[in-house]
């Protein structure tokens, strides 16, 4: 029997903010399930110990920020048939997968017979451990198209760090990419070329059978400041549909500091653009400055 601590159906506009999902590292049970809903937030919550954290079916405009997901044993999350999502800040960690269960930390697929999942923004999560990483490949139709992977890091165990097999009009840059050192395979980045997708400055390391504190041998992470398109257009409208990174949005409050001027409101979504610009100089900031650490959770 599928159990689920929360369960979401037929709803819009619902935020869930600075939530504990406890589960109970037995094999059974997803921390939240929402399914056939509309403009749904999730962010800034814990998962920990369900088999998957969140499972997102048929739910599309919605939001999943900064969330992390830890003692698992399947997939952080789930995104099923679904358009305009954006998922980013999200970390997985600390995973123990169930016997013959090949774990992401963020998996995506279309549905046979059903539009493809499409608009779809990946940007600077992060998993590490005994997972795949963020993964969209489904056997029995084209994964999606219009999907955007960037600034995220994967060190990981399994074959595939980034995967999205039949993805079309695709966009991939500034992803890490790496197998850890008692990784049995090789990990790998599965993307195809040509079908109108682009690559740029995506890097993947192979630090099998090297030894010394994992923490000092892993590679730097580089961090996205690529706008969506879709920024500040989904999840609730009762939240501040904020999809940043805590990365950028301490770097956000440092830089402000700095000046000496003060927060201000999350923007319309009519200013997204001119803050773009300013996100490119702050994208080179980040590279300038000296890498943050990897921390193992």
């Amino acid at each position: 029997i599928n159990r689920f601590a929360v369960l979401v159906d037929r709803s819009t506009h619902v935020s869930f903010a600075r939530a504990t999902v406890l589960g109970n590292s037995d094999g059974v049970g997803t921390g939240m399930r929402i399914i056939n809903s509309r403009y749904v937030t999730v962010r800034d919550s814990l998962f920990d110990g369900n088999v998957d954290g969140i499972t997102l079916l048929t739910s599309p405009d919605s939001l999943l920020v900064r969330n992390r997901f830890i003692n698992g044993q399947s997939d952080g999350m789930k995104i099923v048939d679904s358009q305009r999502i954006i998922a980013s800040g999200n970390s997985c960690s600390g995973f123990v997968p169930l016997p013959l269960a090949h774990p992401d930390c963020i998996q995506f697929w279309s549905v046979v017979g059903k539009p493809l999942q499409s608009d779809i923004y990946v940007l600077n999560n992060s998993v590490i451990g005994a997972q795949q990483g963020f993964a969209s490949f489904d056997p029995h139709t084209l994964s999606g198209t219009r999907f955007t992977f960037a600034g995220n890091y994967a060190a990981v165990t399994y074959v595939h760090a980034i995967s999205c097999l039949g993805c079309t009009d695709s966009r991939f840059e500034d992803n890490v990419m790496s197998s850890l050192p008692n990784s049995p395979h090789r990990a790998n980045f599965f993307a195809p070329t040509g079908l109108g997708n682009s690559f740029s400055n995506n890097n993947i390391f192979d630090l099998r059978g090297m030894t010394g504190p994992v923490e000092q041998i892993l590679p730097s992470r580089i961090w996205s400041s690529l706008v969506p398109s879709i920024a500040g257009l989904v999840g609730s409208q009762h939240d501040d549909r904020e999809w940043r990174a805590q990365a950028l949005l301490d770097l956000e409050l440092e830089l402000d500091s700095q000046s000496g001027g003060g927060t201000s409101p999350t923007p319309e979504p009519a200013t997204w653009v001119m803050l773009g610009v300013g996100f490119l100089f702050i994208g080179r900031s980040l590279r300038r400055r000296q890498a943050l650490p990897v921390v193992l959770a």
